[in-house]
């Protein structure tokens, strides 16, 4: 009985076929690994803004756009490292009252921005929102964000979404609220295009004096959105990396 044989030929190319395929699955499941874990925006009783952020077998360095107003941190694969936790003091990442920043995946060539309004970021205060004591933004790292936050006693808050502003908004006025309610959390995700705003909204009356008759005083109501949060985390593979310019509030 004759025993078939394979030619050394095919052995050798049906090994360097497997040891090719599973390079390819090695560089695809790196390339799939998001460097940015999960960040934390911090914004605590004082005005002062801190981010943490956690990336994977990653190193970051932050690099200010001056230019554009935009404060890019540049992520780069490492065998090197670990899992690592950062803390950035976001008193030199300001330029008025706008605050941008951007995380920037070298190694899948994806953006996330991150754009809060508030007033005077850069002197570590904030006077814009006397309900409001601090808040803490959260990306989970699973597509969803929470937002808790802490108010002032007796505030009223309503949660409701805007259409016009496409923005969860959050209503903060003084009386009506009669529990000692103070801390609260909400859960929020992204649309279909990674985008997410949301704002705390008060209202003000802002008297514009009249003289008719030299008695008439008359007012009108102003609201005030700040601090307000945008979100842009496309969750997909863009043509290289670009800053964000036009954002409008």
């Amino acid at each position: 009985m004759k025993t078939s044989k394979c030619p050394p030929i095919i052995i050798v190319i049906a090994i360097l076929f497997l040891a090719s395929c599973s390079k390819n699955d090695n560089t695809l499941d790196l390339q799939s690994d998001d460097l940015l874990q999960t960040y934390e925006l911090k914004k605590t009783v004082d005005g002062s803004y801190y981010l943490d952020y956690k990336l994977s077998k990653a190193t970051s360095s932050a690099i200010l756009d001056a230019k554009n107003n935009v404060n890019n941190i540049m992520l780069y694969p490492s065998k090197e490292v670990k899992d690592q936790n950062y803390t950035e003091d976001l008193g030199s990442f300001n330029h008025y009252d706008l605050l941008k920043i951007q995380f920037n995946d070298t190694q899948n060539d994806k953006v996330t921005t991150l754009i809060v309004k508030d007033d005077n970021i850069q002197l570590n205060r904030s006077e814009s929102n006397e309900f409001l004591e601090n808040y803490d933004f959260k990306n989970n790292g699973d597509g969803t964000y929470t937002l808790d936050f802490v108010v002032i006693p007796e505030t009223t808050v309503l949660f409701e979404y805007n259409e016009e502003y496409e923005s969860y908004d959050i209503r903060l006025s003084s009386g009506g609220n009669t529990n000692s309610e103070i801390t609260y959390s909400r859960t929020f995700t992204t649309d279909e295009n990674g985008y997410l705003r949301i704002a705390f909204v008060t209202r003000y009356n802002s008297e514009l004096n009249k003289e008719v008759g030299g008695l008439k005083k008359s007012s009108y109501e102003e609201e005030d959105r700040k601090p307000e949060l945008i979100i842009v985390d496309p969750g997909v593979k863009i043509d290289g990396i670009e800053v964000v310019t036009d954002t409008e509030f």
